[in-house]
């Protein structure tokens, strides 16, 4: 696999990618971009103003970013052309444009829209997000869309070994719009990363081909902690005001593995730093209320947005319950208003028929109830009235993001508590799964 080796996890709604597309022979056309942006993106909406790109006569590229292409695929010579690019005002996400990469005619082509940061330091947490919209007759997983990070800072992407599940992914999670979200997330290794979004449609087709991108973002993060197995860890002191182990993995500060919850060691582990919450009023004759079972996904990487663990939580044996975690935050601004957001994901099963049922889809869709919260007042209870609760969602099968503001009393210590719900409907049913992901607190507006 070379020097970069297994680098990536890009996961997205419809996306797909053909096993060895990226480490094909073969030169392409990289067009020439701006000088590597310092530590944050340049013009992360694919703004005006755009500009000609490179020997691709019909492209101009929104400032800031660059247009990679190649047209050598021995076997689909006939089929790969040089794209097309152009800034448009329909279909945009948000802002005046969006970056619009296509093909025509019985055509297809092979491109990535990207952008080098520089100013990391190796051992970074860095993280790319983009939206992307497809627009073809082709089924998604023949899109090939898809993003990465290279963390050696190079311009050509099939230096990056993208690792995908093409199975599994599910339908488009922004809106009636059908925009999806990518993301990618890696550490650092040098003072340059370079951010990839790109498209390769399997089959050309007798009309356009067109991938709209928007709204990019991009952070870096440098560890509060270190983990050295079978040595010890570095001491660590959580930053006041933020949200911990928010990516919800196995290790995180001096916490190794899901941690057992007291009078619960076998059946209830919940990621470091994150409380688990049901409703203990069980009843025996319906099933209802039953105290679910918390760990995190193995060998099911399908059941993971980002980085290597999610919270699971539910029941396979029939049944079941009310119930989510929950984290107390202290050290937060009175007077400010804040944001908890999460990713959920729900997968319900009547039965097991013949020993098969199929993990991919659900087959009982009768309401799930997630939400997300915050208690302003630091509360510990999910009863409680002071909880501030986004709307609810049934995301099936479908990686949901969910986000809640509420404002911390200006009277108040500047302790709150954030919190991930859900009470799925089908009671009766074998199986009821419950899975959240890639959380975050941020400050929208201070006091």
């Amino acid at each position: 696999m070379g020097r970069r080796g297994r680098v990536l996890v890009g996961i997205g709604a419809g996306l797909a990618l053909v096993a060895g597309i990226l480490i094909c022979a073969g030169r392409g056309t990289v067009a020439s971009g701006p000088a590597p942006q310092g530590v944050g993106l340049l013009n992360p909406g694919v703004e005006d103003p755009y500009a000609s790109s490179g020997t691709c006569a019909e492209c101009s590229v929104a400032d800031g970013w660059s247009l990679w292409y190649t047209t050598d695929w021995s076997n689909e010579s006939r089929w790969i052309d040089v794209p097309r690019a152009q800034g448009v005002t329909s279909p945009r996400l948000e802002g005046d444009k969006a970056q619009l990469v296509f093909s025509d005619g019985y055509k297809t082509f092979d491109a990535c829209l990207y952008q080098q940061v520089t100013g990391l330091s190796a051992g970074d947490f860095v993280r790319f997000s983009v939206s992307g919209k497809v627009i073809s007759s082709l089924d998604p997983w023949h899109w090939q869309t898809r993003v990465g990070i290279d963390p050696y800072g190079g311009t050509d992407p099939r230096d990056i070994q993208f690792e995908l599940y093409p199975e599994y992914w599910d339908p488009y999670t922004i809106g009636s719009e059908q925009w999806q979200e990518l993301s990618v997330f890696t550490r650092a290794v040098s003072e340059t990363a370079t951010l990839y979004a790109c498209a390769h449609p399997v089959y050309p087709v007798d009309n356009q081909f067109m991938v709209y991108w928007d709204q990019a973002s991009f952070y870096s993060a440098t560890p509060t902690y270190r983990y050295l197995p079978l040595v010890q860890r570095q001491i660590f002191a959580p930053e006041p005001g933020t949200l911990q182990n928010p990516d919800l993995e196995l290790d995180w500060g001096e916490l190794e593995g899901y941690q057992p919850y007291p009078g619960y060691e076998n059946t209830v582990r919940t990621a470091p730093y994150w409380l688990p919450f049901w409703n203990d009023d069980y009843n025996p004759a319906t099933g209802e209320n039953k105290q679910p079972e918390y760990g995190y996904p193995r060998d099911a990487p399908h059941r993971v947005h980002t980085g290597e663990a999610a919270q699971q939580y539910g029941l396979s044996g029939w049944g079941g319950f009310e119930a989510g975690i929950y984290q107390v935050i202290t050290g937060t601004t009175p007077g400010a208003t804040y944001e908890f957001a999460l990713w959920g994901l729900g997968w319900c099963w009547s039965e097991k028929k013949d020993d098969y049922y199929d993990e991919s889809y659900s087959d009982v869709k009768l309401g799930l109830d997630f939400r997300v919260g915050i208690d302003p007042t630091g509360g510990e209870s999910y009863n409680s009235t002071d909880i501030v609760w986004s709307e609810s969602q049934d995301p099936y099968d479908a990686w949901h993001h969910f986000t809640v503001t509420a404002t911390v009393p200006i009277a108040g210590d500047g302790q709150i508590s954030v919190w991930a719900y859900a009470h799925p409907a089908a009671y009766w049913i074998q199986f009821n799964q419950v899975f959240w992901d890639t959380g975050s607190l941020r400050v929208v507006s201070a006091p």
